[in-house]
């Protein structure tokens, strides 16, 4: 019995190890600390122009930069 425990115990450990993070809580610290325009300049790029009127696939890859 307290072999099984342990097992149960260790599988309980290893998932919750491997469990995704929770997403909406990574939205709500970044989405109060953005500050007002944050992002809006896709919206203005040529990229983003051709996408929204044609469709298909947008990939935008970059790193964050402080001003």
């Amino acid at each position: 019995m307290l072999m099984r425990v342990t097992v149960d115990n260790a599988v309980k450990n290893i998932r919750d190890w491997l469990k995704a993070p929770d997403c909406f809580v990574n939205f709500k610290t970044a989405k109060n600390k953005k500050m007002k325009g944050t992002g809006m300049w896709i919206t203005e790029h040529p990229k983003f122009i051709q996408w929204k009127n044609t469709g298909g696939l947008l990939w935008i890859q970059g790193k964050g930069e402080l001003r």
